[in-house]
């Protein structure tokens, strides 16, 4: 079950990205304005993107150090899912009409998703690992040292979109670029790291 539950949440996340750039309005005119809109659609479309990929990198490290799945799980999963699949309407919103309640609106809707893949993430994890240390480790596997920042910085770009939400819609979508440019450097690091302590072998 497993495997088939890790397949199904990689169809849903495709299934989610597909929709946002389906949902592109494209210009009707030939006019410099709705080049601009379309622009800036596209804009929003790529940092989605880059929520939505963040979120699926962490659910197939999270799924590839599990091994038995149980109805919490499924619960959980499901749960997750479903709140992540509104991810199409909200980015259509903003693109729409960016203003202060759109802006707060999507910065919740990704704040609610983080949660609830965190609860889903304790849940897949207690069920193989018992130990505390083990717990943190894989944790740190799936979220990196830079969570923690991630979500505090959401929070408190969240407060700015009540004052000012057209500079707070610039500073908080480009958190889950921020996040992806790091994840994947430390991707590259580790492996670096990984391939340069290993002892040289002496050719025979």
């Amino acid at each position: 079950m497993k495997e088939r539950m890790d397949a199904f949440g990689d169809a849903v996340i495709a299934i989610i990205i597909t929709i946002i750039v389906l949902e592109l309005p494209l210009p009707q005119h030939d006019a410099l304005s709705e080049y601009l809109q379309f622009g800036k659609s596209i804009g929003i479309f790529f940092i989605s993107f880059c929520f939505v990929a963040n979120i699926w990198y962490q659910h197939a490290m999270l799924f590839k150090d599990s091994d038995t799945m149980n109805d919490r799980v499924f619960v959980k999963e499901f749960t997750f899912l479903a709140f992540l699949s509104l991810t199409p309407i909200f980015t259509k919103v903003i693109i729409y009409d960016t203003n202060r309640t759109t802006v707060m609106a999507y910065g919740v809707l990704t704040m609610i998703v983080s949660i609830l893949f965190m609860w889903l993430s304790y849940e897949v994890i207690k069920q193989k690992y018992t130990s505390h240390h083990e717990m943190r480790r894989i944790f740190h596997k799936i979220y990196d040292n830079h969570n923690n920042f991630l979500g505090f910085a959401s929070v408190l770009i969240l407060v700015l979109a009540y004052f000012y939400p057209k500079w707070a819609v610039v500073i908080y979508l480009a958190i889950p670029v921020f996040s992806f440019v790091v994840t994947g450097t430390i991707i590259r690091t580790s492996k670096t790291l990984r391939n340069f302590r290993k002892p040289n072998r002496i050719n025979s």
